[in-house]
């Protein structure tokens, strides 16, 4: 007896259960960003991203149709363990996690998640996530920029594989998916990589990190950051008459530097 199947009769799914976010009407979904500190460049337009695509969403009724979705938002100051307070805050509260912003943030809470069977959207681009039942990645991950980047540099941006290549990279897991790219990009297409320089995301001063790779010849730079250090890194560059080919993670660009 396959008796219980048929009970609905017609082919139509009822009406959703009630579960933990969802109260029959209105979908609540996270969202874990640095609406403060000096990542919150990119959170906030972010975030304000989010909500005017879900305000859409629910001008025309919502989730199909009929079911509005509500932010949940909470400010995290891109810092793991203050992510994994406001995730303990909000979790019992939400369906999902639209959006977790940063690497070391969405790894801090991936084994929560994981416990909690969370889905949860990471605004992190790193190869990790692809393979992370968890989370649902949203873009190419940041190891292929950086392949697509040398790509462009070596057949387009006047880059030969014996140009010194080099780069600069936040001192975090965020900086080493953006070594890894270019780590495997040297090895396909047979150039060394001259340079690394590692910084603290917050630091005031980057005359060092300029000064050895201006020293170190270098002609062209990846540069792994955001957008606060990507701006102080440049200037401090452009002061000393560095002036290197420089490329950046996605992540690095911000609407008010062009």
């Amino acid at each position: 007896g396959d008796q219980g199947g048929g009970g609905s009769g017609g082919g139509t799914a009822g009406a959703p259960q009630t579960t933990t976010g969802f109260d029959g009407t209105t979908i609540k979904l996270g969202v874990l960003s640095p609406l403060s500190g000096p990542v919150a460049v990119i959170g906030l337009p972010l975030t304000a991203g989010n909500k005017i695509w879900f305000d859409a969403l629910n001008q025309r009724g919502g989730v199909a149709g009929k079911y509005k979705v509500e932010l949940v938002q909470e400010d995290t100051q891109y810092k793991p363990d203050v992510t994994v307070q406001q995730y303990n805050k909000v979790k019992g509260n939400v369906v999902a996690f639209t959006q977790i912003l940063g690497t070391a943030p969405t790894l801090a809470v991936l084994p929560q998640l994981k416990s909690d069977k969370i889905l949860a959207a990471p605004a992190s681009l790193d190869a990790l996530w692809v393979r992370e039942a968890n989370l649902l990645p949203i873009g190419g991950p940041y190891q292929i920029q950086v392949i697509n980047a040398l790509d462009h540099y070596l057949t387009e941006g006047g880059g030969t594989k014996d140009s010194k290549i080099c780069n600069m990279i936040q001192d975090d897991v965020y900086g080493e998916a953006g070594l890894q790219g270019l780590q495997y990009a040297a090895q396909k297409y047979g150039f060394t990589i001259a340079n690394t320089q590692r910084y603290k995301t917050g630091t005031e001063n980057f005359t060092g990190q300029i000064q050895a790779l201006a020293g170190a010849g270098c002609q062209m730079v990846f540069l792994t950051a955001t957008p606060t250090d990507a701006g102080k890194i440049w200037g401090t560059a452009a002061q000393g008459k560095f002036n290197p080919r420089w490329y950046a993670q996605s992540p690095a660009y911000a609407a008010a530097m062009s």
